[in-house]
C-alpha cells in the first residue's frame, strides 16, 4: 500500500496502510473558506480514492458553524468511508459527541480517546485495492 504525507497550514495529511490521517494543528480557527480548502487538499491528496479517516485534533481553536456544516455535508465527506476522531480531554470528547449528534453524516463516525482503538475500528472500512 502506498504511504504519503502532505503538510498544509492547518492540517498534516498522511496516507498510511489504507487509512487517511488528518492531524489538525494547534490554534487555527476553521471557517468556511479554510474548510473548503482542506476538503480540496484532501481530495487532491487521495487522488479520488475513498478512505476511512482518522482525525486527530491537537487544539483547533474554533470551527465556525458554516464550516462544521460544510465538513459534514455530502460534498465535504465525499471520498471518506468512515471517520474516527481521537480526542484526549474530557471537554473535547463531550463537545465532539455533541457535534456528531448536531451534524449527522451518512457515513459512520465514532469518537475515541485512544488512537490504537480508532485505527482498529477503521480497519473494517478500508477499501480493497
Amino acid at each position: 500500500m502506498e504511504n504519503r504525507i502532505l503538510h498544509t497550514d492547518q492540517v498534516n495529511w498522511e496516507l498510511k496502510n489504507g487509512i487517511l490521517i488528518a492531524a489538525y494543528k494547534k490554534g487555527p480557527t476553521i471557517n468556511l473558506l479554510s474548510a473548503k480548502i482542506q476538503v480540496a487538499n484532501r481530495k487532491e491528496f487521495t487522488k479520488g480514492k475513498k478512505y476511512p479517516i482518522l482525525i486527530k485534533d491537537y487544539g483547533v481553536a474554533v470551527i465556525e458553524k458554516d464550516a462544521r456544516s460544510y465538513l459534514t455535508s455530502k460534498e465535504g465527506t465525499e471520498g471518506i468511508s468512515a471517520a474516527a476522531m481521537v480526542l484526549t480531554n474530557v471537554f473535547s470528547i463531550f463537545l465532539g459527541n455533541y457535534l456528531v449528534k448536531l451534524n449527522p453524516t451518512e457515513m459512520p463516525v465514532k469518537i475515541f480517546k485512544y488512537e490504537n482503538e480508532a485505527l482498529a475500528w477503521l480497519q473494517q472500512y478500508k477499501t480493497k485495492e
